[in-house]
């Protein structure tokens, strides 16, 4: 008799570079998770610089549930190792986190609960977790940031609606309200659909801001609960430390991967995440037959960001933005952008000098201020494991309890 494989319920891909160390805790929190009534497929696409991960975890899983490991050696760029990662999934739903990522318990529950409601992607607040030495006598070291506030609830939102929103911001604000594959829970034949039409899953140098533009095409409904289901992990060498370092020489190596990459002419001529959200949006769009839509972004928002980060390129900045923007397309305007960025980043610059000074001189003080003042609880954890368990133990009791509607929401802000 031949056995029939169950197709899985939900694939978890976890592609991976040179991070083997936080890779292993990625796969362990997958592994952890009880599978008797919710079969889970394990993704894990590895583009290091050698192979060690694979005896690594040998070493570590050896006779554990089964998980597909490959290693590229051809060093793809992150889009395309995530592109190439996911055309590997089978489950009914695919779910992407980072190699210094987590999943919690809970996500099969999540699933279940998509499937009885026909929903085609679950988004989530982000909780996160610094690893230790994630930055440089950096307060939330070996902290995890835990919402205060979970009850279960779920909110459906207008795709379209946000769609237009986050298009006019040049992409902006896509991590909110919009499909996502990046710590989010979505259909893979939403995944396939686009392939089959454009020949790819992922595009862009910001794959999940390209996913957000992209999947919107084809998502019916989209819903966001108030818990979360995985927890994003912050090391020293990840994405988001790059980021908040705001460091040149990082940005450039990212951009350097993409060698076939051509920048739309009309976007600012530097090497940030600005411009590479804006530029991944621009892509989606063209990808999914919606060029005509590039119209509609409002280029204020990204050359008035991007002045705001680099205020001594004003004048040229500004210079750019006249040249490509049409006049009175709309009302909020580069100087107007570059007000609200610029003061923005400055309230940004006060709270985090702020929160140093405390942290270096009156360090009891600063747990329980934040506590205060904040959206989260800030717990202690020596690793991404603790604080998984850590966040499994305030989770909602009763978790998308059956008898709980959806409420319709047009935005969630």
């Amino acid at each position: 008799m031949i056995e029939v494989q169950k197709q899985a319920l939900l694939s978890i891909v976890i592609p991976t570079k040179n991070r083997q160390k936080y890779a292993l805790a990625a796969v362990e929190s997958v592994l952890r998770l009880d599978v008797s009534d919710c079969e889970i497929e394990l993704i894990i696409r590895d583009c290091s610089d050698d192979e060690s991960l694979r005896e690594l975890l040998n070493n570590k899983f050896c006779g554990d549930r089964k998980y597909n490991y490959i290693y590229d050696p051809s060093k793809p760029s992150m889009t395309e190792n995530w592109d190439l990662a996911f055309s590997q999934a089978s489950g009914v739903y695919v779910c992407g986190i980072g190699d210094d990522d987590a999943v919690l318990r809970n996500i099969c529950d999540v699933v279940k609960y998509m499937i009885k409601n026909n929903i085609d992607c679950m988004r989530q607040p982000m909780v996160s977790y610094f690893w230790p030495g994630a930055y440089l006598d950096f307060h939330s070291s070996e902290k995890v940031l835990i919402p205060k506030s979970m009850k279960g609830q779920v909110s459906l939102v207008d795709i379209e609606k946000c769609f237009e929103t986050k298009l006019t911001s040049c992409g902006f604000g896509y991590t909110h309200e919009m499909p996502n594959v990046y710590h989010a829970i979505i259909k893979r034949c939403i995944l396939s659909e686009h392939k089959a039409a454009s020949g790819r899953i992922f595009n862009g140098t910001s794959l999940d801001a390209y996913s957000s533009f992209a999947f919107a095409k084809y998502t019916k409904t989209l819903a966001v609960v108030d818990f979360p289901f995985s927890v994003h992990g912050a090391c020293r060498t990840s994405n988001t430390n790059r980021i908040v370092q705001k460091d040149k020489s990082v940005y450039k190596l990212h951009f350097d991967e993409f060698t076939d990459m051509k920048m739309p002419d009309f976007l600012p001529k530097l090497l940030t995440s600005e411009v590479s959200i804006a530029e991944s949006t621009v892509a989606a769009l063209k990808d999914t037959g919606r060029e005509s839509y590039v119209d509609r972004m409002n280029l204020a928002y990204v050359y008035g960001k991007s002045a705001a980060l680099y205020p001594l390129m004003i004048v040229s900045l500004y210079s750019d933005y006249r040249k490509f923007q049409r006049p009175d397309t709309f009302t909020f305007g580069f100087f107007s952008a570059f007000r609200y960025f610029f003061l923005q980043r400055i309230k940004g610059s006060l709270i985090s000098s702020g929160i140093s000074l405390i942290f270096k001189y009156i360090p009891s003080l600063l747990d329980p201020l934040l506590k205060r003042v904040g959206s989260s609880n800030r717990v202690h954890c020596a690793s991404i494991k603790e604080a998984c368990l850590e966040i499994e133990q305030t989770l909602p009791s009763s978790i998308l309890d059956e008898n709980k509607s959806m409420e319709r929401v047009e935005t969630l802000t």
